[in-house]
């Protein structure tokens, strides 16, 4: 993989893809293909989000939302407004691949892998988010703030369930 984009923050992979998180905000998606046993190819398919994510909604203002991350900062509610932390792949019930994406901008983004396309974001933490893991329709987050946060997935979108506070005493 070639290097873009500033440090990368995170790795994921699932069906022939590998997923970069980086520093500038976006997600790489990269297709790895084999050229002989011993080497793999590499190839960028996408960076994310999309230009077709951003004509769809470059001109609507609900699509924009004020960031904490930068004072007085305004991005489109599918983009990250800082650099990109953690990442995370998980199936659904109805057969979906979905990567979650976490970042020091207090968001995770749920990307659908078939197409590529953003799905909802979560205003996650009061803090940035460090971590996160999925399984059995429910992702974790983790956040600087000191907890750990679960969301279920619902029909629409991901909903609170519970936190977690870490506690003096516990590791």
């Amino acid at each position: 993989m070639a290097k873009n984009g500033g440090s990368v923050k995170a790795l994921a992979a699932t069906g022939g893809r590998v997923f970069s998180a980086h520093q500038d905000g976006r997600v790489r998606v990269w297709r790895v293909s084999r050229r002989s046993r011993s080497e793999n190819a590499f190839k960028l398919i996408a960076a994310l989000p999309t230009a077709r994510d951003y004509l769809g909604r470059v001109f609507r203002q609900a699509s924009y939302v004020l960031t904490m991350a930068r004072r007085s900062h305004r991005c489109l509610c599918i983009e990250h407004a800082d650099s990109i932390s953690c990442l995370a792949i998980a199936a659904t019930v109805h057969n979906a691949t979905l990567l979650y994406s976490g970042s020091w901008d207090r968001t995770l983004k749920v990307w659908r892998i078939a197409d590529l396309k953003c799905l909802e974001y979560i205003r996650a933490h009061d803090d940035a988010v460090n971590a996160v893991a999925a399984s059995a329709g429910i992702v974790y987050s983790g956040s600087a703030d000191g907890r750990v946060k679960a969301w279920e997935k619902g029909k629409a979108s991901h909903f609170f369930q519970a936190i977690l506070v870490a506690r003096d005493g516990v590791s």
